[in-house]
C-alpha cells in the first residue's frame, strides 16, 4: 500500500513537473479522488484504481493509445479486470490474473471504441469502461 502510494506521488509529480497532464472531468471520479494522468515515451498513462470493490474512475475517457494502470490499492481481496464484451462477434481483448493488494495490470487501448471491463467474481451491478474517442 504504501509503495503504491508513493508511486502514484512521483508519477503525479513528475506529470506536474514536465507540464505533461491533461485536464480529467471531475464528474468521471469519485469524491476526494485524485486520477493521474502521466507521459512516458511510449504514450500517456491512466490509473484506475480498485479500492472499495469499485473502479475510481468508474467511466474513463481516453484516446487512442493511452495506457490503462488498472492497480489493487487497498482491496483486501485479489481483484481481476477482464474485458465484457457486449456485442455477439466480440472477443475478450484483455483480463488480468489475480491482482493482489498493491498489484497492477496494464493495457495499451489503441482503437476507438467503449470497452466495458469488470471483475466476474465480484459483480456489483456496475458497468466500468473505458472509452476511446478519436
Amino acid at each position: 500500500m504504501r509503495a503504491i502510494a508513493v508511486l502514484v506521488l512521483l508519477l503525479a509529480g513528475a506529470a506536474f513537473a514536465c507540464g505533461c497532464t491533461t485536464p480529467v472531468s471531475s464528474e468521471e471520479t469519485l469524491p476526494g479522488a485524485v486520477p493521474v494522468v502521466t507521459q512516458t515515451p511510449d504514450g500517456p498513462v491512466q490509473l484506475v484504481s480498485l479500492k472499495a470493490s469499485s473502479y475510481n474512475p468508474e467511466h474513463l475517457y481516453i484516446s487512442p493509445g493511452t495506457t490503462v494502470v488498472f492497480v489493487n490499492e487497498e482491496d483486501r481481496i485479489s481483484r481481476r479486470v477482464v474485458h465484457m464484451p457486449t456485442g455477439a462477434n466480440e472477443k475478450v481483448l484483455f483480463q488480468s490474473e489475480s491482482l493482489a493488494p498493491g498489484e497492477s495490470y496494464r493495457y495499451t487501448f489503441n482503437k476507438p471504441g467503449r470497452y466495458v471491463y469488470a471483475d466476474p467474481q465480484h459483480g456489483g451491478g456496475r458497468s466500468p469502461f473505458v472509452e476511446v474517442t478519436g
